[in-house]
């Protein structure tokens, strides 16, 4: 049985059969879809920087059907999953279901072991140089189990629950869930003596936002508050809050901006931040404070830890139309994703399955449809220019 188990050809066939397995239940798509989809990849979800090969319908088709020879390379098996992941998002079954990226990694290094007889010695699968693929890997984080926390809160997701009893009492248990998870961290708090300009509904970000290692988040009106300039801080913030006592509108930027410290510190989180290029073209607080603040949205996006892509006016971001979008996800194994969605006034933080699958889907479709990082910088150099 040992000897069979390391035959090159079963071990072959036995990878193969998995990736067809993934296949099947991602749809299964065509082989044109799939290689239309791989041709629009700039960057994975997820908070990684693997770049997505173009897969050919001949060569998907050749490899699957297995006219091949030996194993395909790990660069091409990282990007037909992370598609099929997306394929399968979008026909409403749960990406994780097909196995995530790190998962796939195991799986080829121990195909790769018994195919070749050694364990396999590469580079990096993203061709970076060791030391900063690891950097990059830090930033993706991992998870464990959280007593009191609800399993299914894990995947990101985007309807709302129904307004039965029932709907709103798990919706109660869930959030209780949310602020039981935000007093596990440390950081729980750390806004406190500037309780006077923190709404409610913003409490539980705060605390969320400062122990999170990936925050993904898709922006329609302003930038980011993590990456505003004081100045345009203060103009936004006196929008709402324009007749404030100033005192008020100072301590609102200076919370704004201690929350930015973060980027800049040892350990930093990963942020990835989608932005409409509308918003850029807008000149809050005026051409100067909107010409300064292009320029540092360029500076930081060059951060080993933060991503910036702009959806372009042409492409609309119609898969969130709703609004704005964040996603928070921490470092440990298997604590439960959280969805914030603001709102003039307010926010929700939407806790079921089925929302938490559509916010994930929403997510993925923005980060296909926008401006890859690098033709992002560009269009931000274009607009300092004045273009």
């Amino acid at each position: 049985m040992e000897s069979s188990s390391a035959d090159p050809a079963v071990v072959l066939a036995r990878f193969l059969a998995c990736l067809n397995d993934i296949w099947i239940k991602a749809g299964p798509p065509s082989y044109a879809e799939v290689e239309a989809l791989s041709r629009k990849f700039a960057t994975p979800v997820q908070g990684r920087t693997l770049r997505v090969e173009e897969l050919k319908r001949s060569t998907v088709q050749r490899i699957l059907s297995r006219q091949g020879k030996t194993l395909p390379k790990w660069p091409w098996v990282a990007s037909l999953v992370t598609v099929l992941r997306v394929i399968a998002s979008q026909n409403g079954v749960a990406p994780d279901d097909l196995g995530t990226l790190d998962e796939w990694k195991a799986r080829y290094e121990e195909a790769w072991r018994r195919f070749h007889g050694r364990p396999r010695e590469t580079p990096s699968p993203t061709g970076e140089r060791p030391d900063t693929a690891a950097v990059r890997e830090a930033a993706v984080p991992r998870r464990v189990p959280v007593p009191g926390v609800r399993p299914e809160l894990r995947r990101l997701a985007g309807i709302r629950l129904s307004g039965s009893s029932q709907g709103r009492d798990q919706a109660m248990e869930e959030h209780a869930g949310l602020h039981a998870l935000a007093g596990r961290f440390k950081t729980a708090g750390w806004w406190r003596r500037y309780w006077d300009v923190v709404p409610e509904w913003a409490e539980l970000y705060l605390d969320l936002e400062r122990a999170a290692r990936l925050i993904h988040a898709y922006e329609i009106q302003f930038v980011p508050g993590l990456l505003q300039t004081p100045e345009y801080a203060e103009a936004v913030i006196r929008l709402e809050h324009g007749t404030a006592p100033e005192t008020q509108i100072n301590r609102r930027v200076e919370l704004r901006m201690l929350r930015q410290k973060r980027l800049w510190g040892p350990n930093p989180p990963r942020l990835w931040a989608i932005l409409d290029e509308a918003m850029l073209r807008r000149e809050y607080g005026g051409p100067a404070t909107m010409q300064a603040q292009l320029e540092y949205l360029l500076k930081v996006s060059y951060l080993p830890n933060v991503g910036i892509q702009v959806m372009p006016l042409g492409k609309g971001g119609y898969a969130a139309a709703g609004g704005p979008i964040t996603a928070l996800r921490f470092a440990e194994e298997l604590l439960p994703d959280v969805i914030y969605l603001e709102r003039l006034g307010g926010a929700d933080y939407p806790t079921g399955a089925a929302d938490m699958l559509h916010f994930g889907q929403v997510l993925d479709r923005l980060s296909i449809e926008a401006a890859t990082p690098v033709e992002s910088r560009d269009m931000l150099r274009r607009l300092c220019s004045g273009k």
